[in-house]
This record gives C-alpha cells, structure tokens and sequence, in this order.
C-alpha cells in the first residue's frame, strides 16, 4: 500500500488519470476526478504566471494589451463543457429550479447544455456545491484565458491559424458551417476535437462560456493581476469567452473577450439573456488536503503560521456570518416559492457564501503552502 500511495500521484500526474473522490488527496495538475456520479469531470491546472490578452499584434475587437497575471494556487477546472445530461441530473434532483432548456431536437446527452443564462448557470453551480459540500464556481476572465492557453502564447493553443480540425466554429452570423473535423452546423459532442495542454476540451468553439467578470471595456484598465474575477456582484452585462458553433473566428481565439446581457436576470422569470450559443464551463476550488499531504502541527513552530493562522480564523467567522445571514433572509420558503424581490436579494447572500468559502480555502492553500516552504527550508 506505501507503494501505491507514492506511485498513484506520479501515474496520475503524467497521464490523467481518474480518481474517484475517495482518492482525491494531494491532486497534482493533470488529475481527472469526479465528485460524484453526476458531477462533471474536473481537472487539476497548475498554479502559474502568463501573459493575457492580445499577444500577437493586430487589431482584435475588445482584447486586453498584453499583461502579466499570476494565478497563485492549483485549481480545477470542468474538462469538457457541462453537457444536457449533467445538468438534467440536477433537473431530477430537484435543482436548478426545474428549468429544462431545450436542445432545438439537436441532441441532449453529451451535447453542451444550451439556452441557459448567467442566472440558470448560477444555480447549477450552487445546486453542485451543495450535493458535494465542495466549492464549485465560475472561473474568473483571467482563470479562464488561463486555462485555454495552458502555456502557449499564440491566438489558439494549436498555433495561430484557425483550424476546423481544432474547434467547432460557424460564420459569424449565428449560423454553423460542417467542413472538415467539424461535421456539425451546430453544438458537436463534447470532446469531439482533440485538448489542450491542460486536457480541457472546446475552450475555443462548440458554446461561448460565461465567466464571473462583469463586463468593462478594455479603456476601463485590465483584471486583477491575481487571477480573481473583475466585479462588482451586480452588472447588465456579464463576459463570455471561447466563441460558439455559430461564432466568427475572431471570437474563438483564446484572448478574445464577448459580453452578454445580464438585464432581468434578478427582477423577472423572463429570461431574455438565455441563447443557443451560450454554456457553462465549471472550477473547482481546492481545498488543503488535496493539494498537500497533512502535516503535523507539532513540528510547526507557532510563529511560522501566526499570521496565516489569524487570516483563517477571520474567513471562518466571515463565512459563519454570511451563512447566518442568507439563513436568516432565506426565512420559511421553499426555493420555488421566493418572491422575485427576495429571489434578488438571496442571490447576493448566496454569492457571498460563495466567496467567504472560496477564500476560507484559499487561506488553507497559504498555509500549507507556508508549513510545505519551512518544513523544506529548515535546518537539519
């Protein structure tokens, strides 16, 4: 067994292979695992620094200057878009309001999940988080870019000439062309093109993907060089990345930046921001016992983690807090039955949740991460 523990996360880590929850400790990048039988595959990306936006020159619509982002901790990323089986599970399930988005008759299964807004995709990320207590969420613009370059620098992750051998992409108009590899005149299967360096299938193509960033024009400056999402919470538009099906090439290069509207989303049931273009791609956070083996805080001395220590205790009480107050405004209602005044104000509550856990986790990253640098660095 002390063989296979140390001999798994080489394996792992060289080539993809998937880990049943159980197992999912230590994760190294490139590791596929799953929460669930209905949850989406993940994948592990490795923490790193590059160089988003436009990177080769020229004239591109809405693309950011070139600039330098660092994502500082490991996290996981949906390998393939969230397809019409994943989200009828948490249709059946009870979640994400009963809503079932129609296919057009083009195909549900492993078909990329199509018509669903910013909101629809909220609550299946909130409906996934609280089946598997882990915390799922929408990657911010710069995790995103990150994640579709994984470690080139050219306008695809194939090179810098478009390729039907690579993406599944239409002329512009809302309308799918079937030319070579690309056999559909709309969504194509997921994982129907070969991946990237990081193993995510149809970053560039098949559905745009919504991101957490609100929308700002590139004379508004750039992200967060942190990797965190550009906010505020609420705005009329929200980012969308990767081009679609019915996409110009223009909007499938992997630093080229769309919006969609946002408008109604908290007010009404009527969806006008929902599209056939439009899917989800998932992240994942991970939590400390996935990216270390545990250590003994007896070998710590108090000093090293202090200050961590003090930062963790804060997001503890953060998240204590805003669960308490989402618990308190939720009051007696069932999901389906929020009024869509209070429907406006839980998705806020909820958000902050969100965030509070996030950073909870991030906050354990740093202290293994501490407890991992002193235990390398100290005297023998």
């Amino acid at each position: 067994m002390q063989f296979l523990s140390k001999i798994i996360p080489v394996l792992m880590a060289f080539a993809g292979v998937w880990v049943a929850p159980a197992m999912a400790q230590a994760m190294t990048p490139g590791t596929v695992f799953s929460d669930c039988d209905d949850c989406p595959e993940m994948v592990v990306i490795p923490s790193g620094s590059f160089r988003m936006g436009n990177t080769v020159g020229g004239e591109h619509i809405d693309e950011f200057d070139g600039h330098e982002v660092t994502i500082a901790n490991n996290f996981a990323v949906s390998r393939y878009e969230v397809t019409f089986a994943e989200w009828d599970a948490c249709v059946a399930d009870g979640g994400c309001r009963g809503y079932s988005p129609s296919d057009y008759d083009w195909g549900r299964g492993n078909r990329p999940v199509i018509n669903v807004s910013w909101e629809d995709a909220y609550r299946y990320i909130d409906w996934l988080s609280t089946k598997t207590g882990q915390t799922y969420r929408f990657l911010s613009e710069s995790e995103w870019e990150y994640a579709a370059r994984a470690g080139t620098s050219t306008a695809y992750p194939w090179g810098d000439t478009e390729s039907r051998e690579h993406m599944n992409f239409g002329n512009g108009s809302g309308v799918g062309l079937a030319q070579g590899s690309d056999q559909w005149f709309n969504t194509s299967p997921v994982g129907s093109f070969p991946p990237n360096a990081f193993g995510l299938y149809d970053m560039n193509g098949n559905v745009s993907e919504w991101v957490q960033d609100c929308w700002h024009d590139t004379s508004q400056g750039t992200p967060p060089n942190d990797g965190s999402e550009w906010g505020p919470w609420e705005c009329p538009w929200r980012v969308t990345r990767g081009g679609s099906w019915g996409s110009h090439l223009e909007f499938t290069r992997s630093s080229a930046r769309n919006r969609w509207s946002n408008d109604g989303v908290y007010f009404s049931d009527d969806w006008s921001d929902r599209d056939n273009e439009m899917g989800i791609r998932l992240a994942r956070t991970l939590k400390s016992d996935e990216q270390a083996a545990e250590i003994d805080d007896d070998e710590i001395p108090p000093e090293v983690t202090s200050g961590i220590d003090a930062q963790i205790a804060a997001a503890e009480a953060e998240l204590q807090r805003a669960q308490s107050v989402l618990d308190d405004a939720r009051g007696g209602y069932a999901p389906d039955e929020v009024p869509p005044g209070l429907r406006h104000q839980l998705r806020g509550l909820e958000h902050q949740v969100l965030a509070a856990q996030n950073s909870l986790d991030l906050a354990k990253q740093e202290r293994s991460a501490i407890v991992e640098s002193y235990l390398r660095d100290k005297p023998e």
